[in-house]
């Protein structure tokens, strides 16, 4: 009888252990993710950003090209 208690401690802490194993292994999981996440954000937002500079001096450089080309009608006319 105490040997089959025995057997059924034993098993028991061997399925904690392993339980406990697994948990941890999808923390550091579930960690690595949320880096992978953020990361990734913190790129798209500076790949937003350099976009919307970017489109901000074309539109700044086509006004400058039409003022231009406006004087230069004005001037012709």
């Amino acid at each position: 009888m105490l040997g089959a208690l025995m057997g059924t401690l034993n098993s028991f802490q061997k399925q904690n252990r392993q339980n406990k194993t697994t948990v941890e292994k999808r923390a550091e999981i579930d960690a690595r993710i949320k880096e992978k996440v953020a990361k990734e954000k913190e790129e798209m937002e500076a790949d937003k950003e350099r976009l919307d500079r970017e489109r901000r001096e074309r539109e700044e450089e086509m006004k400058i090209a039409n003022e231009k080309e406006t004087v230069r009608f004005v001037l012709m006319a």
